[in-house]
């Protein structure tokens, strides 16, 4: 009998220990989401959301049982926006852990979709978004996002002409406040 392997079946992808590792690893072109080739597009987009389900179910298994067990009832912090108090000794275990603070503005409690708790680790200048892709996604079951103050775009100037909302009544223009 003669199996036919779909072309998306090799799970290749899922040795890596990071997007940043995946991206080099397999050469993925950047930006992913900009490939016109659709069947390429959606193999590395596939590629990418399998690997991060990974990171995330391998990061709960390296949790002690009693962790585990939170998570599975739903009570452990990185699971809703209520249990942020709780999640404030992991953030401050996870910041003692981080390496070269001079060069991170700050590390804090991020509400994520979803109602998850996560961390946020906002450098004063990025270090590469390759560098930044590499680093842990996940620290004891809370997901880890990283930026940096240089990324952030500046706030838009005011032009001084006036804003509009289109609304069931047609447009309307938005008053500014001082």
């Amino acid at each position: 009998m003669h199996v036919m392997r779909l072309p998306f079946s090799s799970k290749r992808h899922l040795k890596y220990d990071s997007i940043g590792a995946w991206y080099e690893g397999e050469r993925v072109p950047q930006p992913p989401l900009q490939i016109k080739d659709q069947a390429l597009r959606d193999k590395y987009f596939q590629q990418y959301v399998e690997l991060w389900a990974h990171l995330f179910s391998r990061s709960l298994k390296a949790l002690p049982k009693h962790e585990q067990d939170m998570f599975a009832n739903g009570t452990r912090p990185s699971q809703s926006h209520r249990f942020a108090d709780a999640a404030k000794p992991y953030l401050a275990a996870f910041r003692e852990q981080l390496p070269n603070l001079e060069e991170i503005h700050s590390v804090e409690l991020a509400f994520l979709q979803g109602d998850k708790i996560g961390f946020l680790v906002m450098y004063k200048r990025s270090p590469g978004q390759m560098v930044l892709w590499r680093k842990p996604m996940y620290y004891r079951g809370f997901e880890v996002r990283y930026g940096a103050l240089d990324l952030i775009p500046p706030e838009p100037e005011d032009t001084g002409l006036a804003t509009y909302h289109l609304t069931q009544g047609g447009l309307k223009k938005v008053e500014r406040r001082s």
